[in-house]
């Protein structure tokens, strides 16, 4: 027999039916019983062949126990949302999208309406709307930059057409919608929104001056109202900060390091050296408790202190005993410092968890890092914390003491004691002078400070203090800088070609114009022909160095 003559047949054999598992019924005969008295329908059914002891009994249950049974959606008011709702796995980040609308049987339908009905009517399904945004379709993309405008236009008249019947409606707008929706020569598709468009007391106006609006957009952006500064202030109150510590010792070299946390994430870093002998828990505290000084400073209330040290969380916390009177002294200290704060929590940590400020704690021995070479703040200590400050006596020469040569040494004080004690100093012209301008000043926690028209106060520093407060320090901000796009906000030109207007002698029938939209200063230059060359030289010749001129000269 040939291949094609030949038939393959394949004989499987067909799997066995599932057997089908009887509906379990009941053994006996049932009878209906009454539930509510005040709901006859509400019946449940009992076996009939019961004593009516047992009967009765099952009766009375039944009965005392009838809220326990629901015979609708409005019987399940207030069972809770993880019990019976249904949650569709769907993205609430997308924006919900129409449907197309489905149709059911006849059967179906009504049945569908019947049940969305009742679980309405029992509250446990409601109607959501979402707001409809219109876009424009394939055709409409087309659509000039005018002829868009004019078909938004369009489309607002129609959403709010009983607004546009009662009221005059003015139009602000930077082109000549009006002129346009006028001309029958336009096209087709304006003509027929022109006349839809006309049945409304519409008014089109050029969009005026943004120099006033640019100024209220500013006022309204950098001003907090009284109510976003009170959440402000009871939102950051509560907010807590981390500090980072650790310290390091050896034979030659003893440092510390502090890493603080701000709520948002952002990190400022502490470089300590010792210059007196320090153990390593010595060092390990004392990068604590320059750290808590540092927090203090910086006005921080609640503070969550980590530090991979053992021996200090343990005496701080009270779980350790301070045998050394070297540690019960930082031990006191520390406390004491620590109940400056709000609150405050103590935690011990892994050396993996706190490298930064291990990191900072070895500068004197190993160098600073390159990434936190400009953003470390490096602090030097001559004596431990737990000793009292020697007193800081300045040397001065008899000639620094010569009001005449060195007055800076006396104002200061002159002012200080008049504002105190209201004493003058017996010099009459000195004294005139000490009461002329001693309005302008204000004593705050024992400094003197001038006050600026409007601006901050101004702190009295001698020349010695000057010269160590302005010194040059590679620190950082407690936090990040926010970029200004311009330095004058306000400082935006217009610029815009007209044409082609009627002939001028000399073939001139262009116009370039430049307006500085806050000063409100115009330039223009008629043109015989728009090139590249030519706007560019209008905009050296005119806009650059007149619009400067002008400037200086107001």
């Amino acid at each position: 027999m040939g291949k094609r003559g030949m038939q393959v047949h394949e004989i499987t054999e067909r799997p066995p039916k599932k057997a089908v598992i009887p509906r379990p019924e009941p053994a006996v005969e049932l009878e209906e019983v009454e539930v509510d008295p005040a709901q006859p329908s509400r019946r449940v059914r009992i076996g009939v062949g019961l004593s009516e002891k047992l009967k009765g009994e099952i009766t009375r249950v039944l009965q005392e126990h009838r809220l326990v049974f629901a015979w609708g959606p409005e019987d399940m008011p207030g069972v809770d949302r993880s019990v019976i709702s249904h949650r569709l796995a769907v993205d609430p980040e997308h924006r919900p999208v129409v449907q197309k609308k489905r149709y059911l049987a006849n059967d179906r339908r009504e049945f569908v309406k019947k049940e969305v009905s009742t679980l309405l009517a029992a509250g446990h399904v409601r109607e959501v709307k979402y707001p409809e945004c219109r876009s424009l379709k394939a055709a409409e993309t087309r659509y000039t930059a005018l002829e868009k405008i004019v078909y938004a236009l369009v489309v607002t008249v129609r959403k709010l057409a009983p607004y546009f019947q009662a009221h005059t409606v003015r139009v602000l707008t930077d082109q000549p919608l009006g002129s346009v929706l006028r001309n029958p020569s336009s096209s087709g598709r304006l003509v027929k929104w022109a006349v839809e468009l006309t049945q409304y007391g519409i008014e089109y106006q050029p969009r005026p001056s943004i120099k006033g609006q640019a100024l209220a957009d500013f006022l309204v952006e950098c001003t907090a109202s009284e109510e976003e500064k009170e959440s402000a202030s009871e939102s950051t109150s509560g907010e807590w900060w981390e500090m980072h510590a650790d310290g390091a010792s050896s034979r030659q070299h003893r440092g510390g390091g502090v890493v603080l946390i701000t709520p948002e994430g952002f990190r400022l870093y502490y470089a300590l050296r010792y210059l007196f002998p320090a153990s390593n828990n010595e060092a390990e505290y004392e990068a604590v408790l320059n750290g808590l000084r540092l927090a203090k400073g910086l006005g921080i209330e609640r503070l969550r202190v980590k530090t991979d040290s053992r021996l200090v969380v343990g005496q701080i916390s009270g779980t350790c005993e301070a045998k050394n009177a070297r540690m019960a002294l930082y031990k006191e200290c520390a406390n004491k410092m620590l109940k400056g704060f709000e609150a405050y929590e103590i935690e011990y940590i892994s050396r993996a968890d706190n490298v930064e400020a291990d990191i900072l704690s070895k500068i004197a021995m190993e160098g600073v890092p390159d990434r936190l070479i400009k953003i470390c703040q490096k602090e030097e200590l001559s004596r431990p914390s737990v000793e009292e400050a020697p007193l800081d006596v300045q040397q001065v020469s008899i000639e620094g003491w010569n009001r005449e040569k060195n007055p800076e040494m006396f104002w200061i004080n002159d002012i200080r004691r008049f504002k105190e004690t209201g004493e003058l100093p017996a010099d009459p012209s000195v004294a005139a002078r000490v009461r002329r301008k001693a309005p302008s000043f204000r004593i705050v926690d024992g400094d003197l400070y001038k006050q600026s028209f409007g601006g901050p106060l101004l702190k009295c520093l001698l020349k010695p203090e000057a010269e160590k407060a302005f010194a040059r320090k590679d620190t950082r901000p407690a936090t990040f800088y926010t970029p200004v796009t311009t330095a004058i906000p306000f400082a935006k030109w217009g610029i815009d070609l007209l044409g082609p207007l009627p002939v001028a002698p000399g073939g001139l029938k262009f116009c370039v114009v430049a307006v500085d939209y806050f000063t409100k200063w115009v330039e223009a230059e008629p043109l015989a022909t728009i090139t590249e060359y030519q706007c560019r030289r209008f905009l050296w010749k005119k806009a650059m160095y007149e619009l400067e001129d002008s400037e200086k000269s107001e």
